[in-house]
């Protein structure tokens, strides 16, 4: 909500101003009645500031060179109860952003001005928050959010980007495994240098030498994977995947430092970092033989664990509304904020596919919405079955309990006389739970 400032000395006239101008939606009004509670009081200056330039005293004048001082840019609308031209003139010349006459007519021209003002700020805050992305350090907190699980892992991300030690990234798929890789990357003295991706899971077996190594073709040599990000970083995904030949393979890639393209004699050095990632546990596959422990270790270096979605949900409005504006960005559409009902939405949804379903579900929600808001039904997603998730951890039978009637509230959207009838149990169990807040209402 942006925050602006009436000056004005008519106390009646000003709660008029305050109304139309909340009206919008986009505005939140402080009421002023005298230029001393403005001048020199070190105040935060708020979006815009609409202004009785007849303040007893001249002090119109004083308020409007005072706040230019500060802020040059700041728009000041002019309010008056005179319709003289010429002063209107010398206003806007003096840097006034519009000017406004106290008559029946004020309404209508407020909404033009506030229309216009409001395309102005989102215009500036597109332009801060491309200003702050160009030439800065990413912090952890711009990458993965700030929630109390993702701020643990920033003295290992701190590590992982001053040192060039190798890094193992774990988690479920789709919680941003290559999103932090890249940020480690582009801290790193590696970053002037490429950051290449080996989607090692997808690659068939007998394509992942060639895609790694390169190849002779004639004798030209055409660069693979670690050619490619020389100086850089390579990013091995899905490490777990590849087959227990191919493990061997690049083992002894790594332990010699040296390769050897396919169809070729000439040997090339290993000059990148390796950052590797996986949703699978290692020492499990370790264990049960599918995985070499001796590449595991090689390949372990600096383990980062990141928590799934559902674990930082202090994070989920922070990355919706960060996809939002790059989508809105990157379309050419106005930036779109969520209302109260959306949020909610959002933070009420378990999100399995974590920070890429996530995604996903906000750019649909752009496409989807009217107006400057995403509303609640904009939000679209797959429901999750209760048996998704039900068996992924120990419980007992009353949270089984609570978890299934949770699921049916949420699919039949509150209706407790329906869930009741669908479960076969008595709607006063249902309302006993709410009162014990073992369960919640969508």
């Amino acid at each position: 909500m942006n925050h602006v400032w009436i000056i004005e000395d008519d106390s009646m006239y000003a709660q008029m101003l305050k109304q139309q101008i909340e009206k919008s939606g986009d505005f939140v009004a402080d009421v002023y009645n005298e230029a001393e509670k403005i001048l020199n009081k070190g105040l935060e200056l708020p979006r815009a500031v609409f202004l009785d330039y007849q303040l007893p005293g001249d002090n119109g004048t004083k308020v409007l060179d005072y706040l230019h001082g500060i802020d040059s840019e700041l728009p000041i609308v002019i309010v008056s109860g005179q319709e003289d031209p010429n002063v209107a003139v010398k206003l806007i010349k003096k840097g006034a952003y519009d000017y406004v006459t106290k008559t029946a007519d004020t309404p209508r021209q407020l909404a033009s001005i506030l229309a216009k003002l409001s395309k102005q700020i989102r215009m500036k805050e597109e332009l801060e928050v491309l200003r702050s992305e160009l030439g800065k350090k990413r912090d952890l907190t711009d990458v993965m959010g700030s929630s109390a699980a993702v701020s643990k892992l920033a003295p290992l991300y701190n590590k992982a980007s001053n040192t060039g030690i190798a890094i193992s990234l774990t988690g479920e798929s789709g919680v941003g495994k290559e999103t932090l890789a890249r940020a480690i990357h582009e801290n790193s003295e590696f970053g002037v240098n490429q950051f290449v991706s080996v989607p090692m899971g997808s690659l068939p077996s007998k394509d992942v030498e060639s895609f790694l190594c390169g190849r002779m073709d004639n004798d030209t040599f055409v660069p693979g994977a670690f050619e490619q990000a020389k100086g850089g970083t390579i990013y091995l995904d899905e490490i777990s995947d590849i087959d227990t030949f191919n493990q061997t393979k690049l083992l002894l890639m790594l332990q010699t430092g040296k390769y050897v393209p396919v169809n070729g004699t000439e040997q090339y050095s290993i000059d990148c970092r390796i950052i590797s990632s996986t949703n699978k546990n290692m020492k499990e596959l370790v264990k049960s033989g599918a995985f070499r422990e001796d590449l595991y270790f090689r390949l372990l270096g600096l383990p980062i664990h990141i928590p799934s979605l559902k674990d930082r949900r202090g994070d989920i409005l922070v990355f919706a509304r960060d996809f939002a504006n790059t989508f809105c960005r990157s379309h050419k559409m106005d930036l779109l904020r969520f209302d109260k009902e959306a949020q909610d939405k959002l933070l009420d949804y378990n999100w399995p596919g974590n920070v890429r379903e996530l995604m996903a579900v906000v750019e649909l929600a752009c496409v989807m919405a009217e107006g400057e808001y995403i509303k609640a039904e904009d939000i679209r997603y797959e429901e999750t079955s209760p048996s998704d998730d039900l068996l992924s951890k120990e419980r007992s039978l009353r949270e089984y309990t609570s978890m299934i009637i949770e699921y049916f509230l949420q699919k039949y959207e509150g209706d407790i006389p329906k869930v009741a009838s669908v479960l076969e149990i008595g709607k006063s169990t249902i309302y006993r739970m709410l009162k014990n807040n073992e369960i919640t209402l969508p």
